[in-house]
């Protein structure tokens, strides 16, 4: 809710260059802040230390540690205790002993495994996207999210022709209404899937199993104001109506993004249990790639004489439509996470030591 402001008096009043110098000095401030940090409080340095260390390392993707962490600890002998130590050899003697083209091929495999450990494996997140609880209510969300920078970037373009001619500062105080929906959609959003999980707790036999897609029913709440806040905001600005009436809609855009997003979100932790990073992550792809095709569309369909009556309306059309994917996943996501469970036992399942026997070759011993 600050940000807007801050922008735009940067901007009225030393341009929008100025917003990019006073983010890098934002930056470098913070890096000097946390460096005076860990001279005068070494608790400070330790927690961000610690925060980025859990952010970058976390048990779920540092498989390799948890491996190692399982295997139990070598203890020596007492023969090995009682023998001499031998030389330790460096490991540039041993790059130095062996022959050209076998340092080529080592150094080449570690630079392959380095490309696909770092460049390549991050990419396969993507592939949550495949499965079909995931996917759709991705889709569905990126679109809603999608919009909303169709919003942002509509704002300063629409109010600051006539009838209204708006200064930055001016405009900057248009976003706060659409903030204050964000966080009201938030708070409400938890309040309805959390509810929505105590009565299937209550409905169920044992009073503590529930299905995952319970929590998706809080979504349509908020499924109804996206497309609506979107008509309220475009149709607004192509009547010239008053600049309330357009704010008003991008307060009801707010508070249904918010009620769908939030619940999904919380949707992608029962979804899929213990990958929900790699969940978030693919959600995250999607969004922003779709939020910034939006961003382009809008300035381009703007600056070529597409009204912003017509243009919110396709996009209220689609948000839509889109949500359709929510009550197919209600009705088949409990079907399709069963299915694929079933898929990952079969896979993790032992092979029987009958199917091995029979898959050995048998030989028949010949006479001379």
């Amino acid at each position: 809710m600050i940000s807007p402001l801050i922008g735009g008096a940067v901007y009225q009043w030393m341009g929008w260059r100025a917003i990019l110098w006073t983010t890098a000095i934002f930056g470098r401030r913070m890096i000097f802040t946390l460096a005076l940090a860990s001279k005068t409080n070494s608790f400070t340095f330790k927690g961000v230390v610690l925060l980025v260390l859990i952010t970058l390392f976390l048990p779920e993707t540092s498989m390799k540690l948890k491996a190692q962490q399982a295997r139990p600890p070598s203890i020596p002998s007492n023969s090995d205790a009682t023998s001499p130590l031998p030389a330790p050899v460096t490991d540039a003697a041993a790059t130095q002993s062996q022959p050209v083209h076998t340092r080529l091929i080592g150094n080449t495999r570690k630079a392959v495994k380095f490309g696909y450990t770092y460049g390549l494996y991050p990419l396969t997140t993507i592939s949550r996207l495949l499965f079909p609880p995931v996917g759709l209510s991705s889709l569905y969300a990126s679109l809603c999210f999608g919009s909303m920078y169709a919003i942002s970037v509509a704002t300063p373009f629409s109010f600051s022709e006539p009838p209204y001619k708006l200064g930055s500062m001016d405009i900057s105080f248009l976003y706060l209404p659409a903030c204050v929906g964000y966080c009201l959609g938030s708070i409400g959003g938890g309040y309805l899937s959390d509810r929505e999980v105590r009565l299937a707790k209550e409905r169920s036999e044992d009073g503590q199993t529930y299905s995952s897609e319970v929590r998706l029913r809080s979504a349509r709440w908020g499924v109804p104001l996206v497309p609506a806040g979107l008509l309220i905001f475009g149709w607004g600005l192509h009547r010239h109506t008053h600049m309330a009436l357009p704010i008003m809609g991008g307060f009801v855009f707010g508070v249904g993004l918010m009620l769908t997003n939030g619940t999904i979100m919380a949707y992608f932790t029962d979804s899929i249990p213990g990958q929900t990073a790699s969940v978030v992550a693919a959600y995250n792809a999607l969004r922003n790639l779709l939020a910034g095709t939006v961003a382009a569309l809008t300035t381009a369909a703007l600056d070529s004489g597409l009204r912003e009556n017509w243009y919110f309306t396709l996009l209220a059309l689609a948000c839509l439509a889109s949500s359709i994917f929510l009550e197919v996943i209600l009705r088949y996501g409990a079907v399709w996470r069963q299915r694929r469970l079933q898929k990952l036992n079969q896979e993790a399942a032992p092979i029987p030591m009958t199917t091995l026997a029979t898959q050995q070759p048998t030989t028949t011993a010949s006479n001379p």
